[in-house]
């Protein structure tokens, strides 16, 4: 559970990294995911000074530098750092970055796009949710990553949300999210991720699924199009996939 992915575009390989297992307890596992000719093949890659296990974090990839960078997250404690990382064949070396920024937290979301990762909220606190309520950038543009906190309003926090990045708008869309570990925000959000234009806007769509935490989400760049689904409630566990029709930048 909550492994991150980072795919690395134009391939057909993505990185896993970090999540947890049986009690809850987080790993620092490696894996490249290679899906060529529609079969999943995994690879356990070996660590060179890897970051703390963790789960509920952020990882990208950084084409830009053809590197991957992790962030954040929950392991031994709540997690305020940032890592790149570089592959030799089947070797990882990471460099942790001592930078400032958010608050530390997990269960944020995220996207990446040209050079820059867009970040929400997320839970600051362990036993209370405690969500942030604030929009950063993590810019990658550097050979060491850069914070800069976003000047704008943004929505209620929450924490365990979809989030999808829809490459060619830019924005991020924002669905559904615990407040407090109880129950899930609602309403559909989109953060226009153009830079120097960013601005969060709440949509009003027919036809829009339950409200959720813990769900998923992917953009189809073929066809733009954007998918969201799965998630749960204190009540319901969902296992529907469905378009979002909104298109409109």
């Amino acid at each position: 559970g909550s492994r991150r992915v980072a795919e690395i575009p134009g391939t057909t390989t993505a990185l896993l990294f970090g999540g947890y297992g049986e009690s809850f307890a987080r790993h620092d596992e490696l894996y490249r995911l290679d899906f060529a000719g529609g079969e999943a093949v995994f690879t356990q890659l070996t660590h060179v000074n890897p970051p703390p296990a963790r789960a509920l974090h952020g990882f990208v990839y950084d084409a830009v530098h053809e590197r991957f960078v992790t962030f954040y997250g929950c392991g031994s404690g709540i997690f305020d750092d940032v890592w790149t990382m570089t592959l030799d064949g089947d070797t990882a070396s990471w460099t942790q970055h001592e930078i400032s920024g958010p608050s530390p937290r997990y269960g944020f979301f995220y996207g990446v796009h040209d050079g820059r990762v867009l970040l929400f909220s997320g839970a600051q606190g362990s036993g209370q949710v405690d969500p942030a309520e604030d929009t950063w950038v993590l810019d990658l543009s550097g050979d060491v990553p850069a914070w800069q906190a976003l000047a704008i309003e943004s929505p209620p926090g929450r924490r365990n949300g979809c989030a999808v990045m829809d490459s060619d708008a830019p924005r991020l869309w924002v669905f559904g999210g615990t407040p407090d570990a109880m129950t899930s925000a609602p309403g559909l959000w989109v953060l226009d991720a153009e830079p120097g234009h960013e601005s969060w806007q709440q949509l009003q769509l027919a036809g829009e699924p339950p409200v959720r935490s813990s769900g998923f989400g992917i953009y189809d760049h073929v066809r733009q199009r954007t998918w969201l689904g799965f998630g749960n409630t204190t009540m319901a566990v969902f296992q529907e996939f469905q378009q979002l029709t909104h298109v409109a930048p």
